[in-house]
């Protein structure tokens, strides 16, 4: 693949008419062979052209992939990201403006896509997860866990007070020149 035009286009082979003609919004380069806008790949795959789609991935394939792997720290989760970019991409393709390039859409797929998954994975493990009990009845697994905040329960958290004030009055009592003091 050869990138003409400051990236914008791209030779594609299959875009010249039996004629040799190219299609509007393309231009004829080296060797007869077609460079062929973006905007008219998009709107190509838009009309439900599989072709054009697969032209746009092969000339943002490494840029994405590369992106992918280095934010996610992972080759695995990278090439999944990479995979799922691309069909979110062709999925909502009927969705693009053109007010921006390809290759920004494109990117900002990419780059939330992975900043879902590290949030997902960040997140991980704090999830409160349901058993089934013996009975069938489904229950959170924290709710058997105690709770040994002092808010968490009106009795402990009585208790907890009780004992605050019964430590100060000692302490009130053990001072020199108390009442309950050895001086």
């Amino acid at each position: 693949m050869i990138v003409c035009d400051a990236g914008k286009t791209r030779i594609a082979p299959a875009y010249a008419n039996a004629a040799g003609f190219a299609a509007s919004g393309s231009k004829v380069g080296e060797a007869g062979l077609v460079c062929v806008d973006d905007t008219l790949l998009i709107r190509e795959a838009q009309q439900g052209n599989t072709a054009a789609f697969e032209e746009l991935v092969q000339q943002y394939d490494r840029a994405v992939l590369r992106l992918a792997v280095h934010l996610t720290g992972s080759q695995e989760d990278g090439q999944d990201i990479y995979q799922e970019a691309f069909l979110r991409a062709y999925v909502n393709l009927a969705r693009f403006r053109f007010e921006c390039s390809f290759y920004t859409w494109i990117y900002r797929i990419v780059t939330n896509l992975c900043l879902d998954h590290l949030r997902k994975k960040n997140s991980r493990g704090r999830h409160v997860t349901i058993t089934v009990s013996p009975d069938g009845e489904e229950e959170e697994v924290l709710n058997r866990m105690p709770d040994h905040r002092p808010g968490a329960s009106p009795e402990r958290s009585l208790v907890s007070t009780n004992c605050a004030d019964t430590s100060f009055v000692l302490w009130e009592d053990s001072r020199p020149g108390s009442a309950w003091s050895s001086n």
